[in-house]
């Protein structure tokens, strides 16, 4: 199904509306997020051959939904896609080397209604992110594109 747009005032039967909520901010990774207590006992040779886990991240708003007037909210279900700044597809890029990467997937969180406001639902959209960190190569900033998509309308 084609997402249709509409602007304020003008929600039609079966129309959505989906506001991203900006710039998506993960909190810092530490060497405990990493390594737990192995961090602090691994030293030398032993911590260059320590599996690195995934970490997760809740982020209850990823986006929010306004869901015109007769869509059965049960029916509706949203996606999450990253593209690296490398153009790679579920990574984020680090900028000073685009061959560093975090492989990135996300699993989509119930969506929470949050009221009605002029005659339509207010939804967030979240999910848990999964970040493995395999490839991450160095640490630093890492980037991509997010794109939302909402099905079953």
């Amino acid at each position: 199904m084609t997402l249709k747009r509409s602007t304020p005032g003008t929600m039609r039967p079966g129309w959505v509306q989906v506001a991203l909520a900006g710039e998506v901010t993960l909190g810092p990774v530490g060497a405990g997020d990493l390594f737990g207590g192995a961090a602090a006992q691994a030293r030398g040779a032993d911590a260059a051959v320590l599996p690195l886990p995934v970490v997760s991240r809740a982020v209850p708003r990823v986006a929010q939904l306004r869901l015109a007037d007769g869509i059965d909210l049960a029916s509706v279900q949203v996606r999450f896609e990253l593209i690296g700044d490398n153009a790679k597809r579920g990574v984020l890029s680090a900028a000073d080397d685009p061959n560093a990467e975090i492989g990135v997937a996300f699993e989509p969180l119930p969506l929470q209604p949050l009221g009605r406001e002029g005659g339509a639902l207010l939804v967030d959209a979240g999910a848990i992110v999964y970040l493995d960190f395999s490839r991450a190569g160095a640490a630093g900033r890492y980037s991509g594109q997010l794109t939302v998509t909402v099905t079953g309308l």
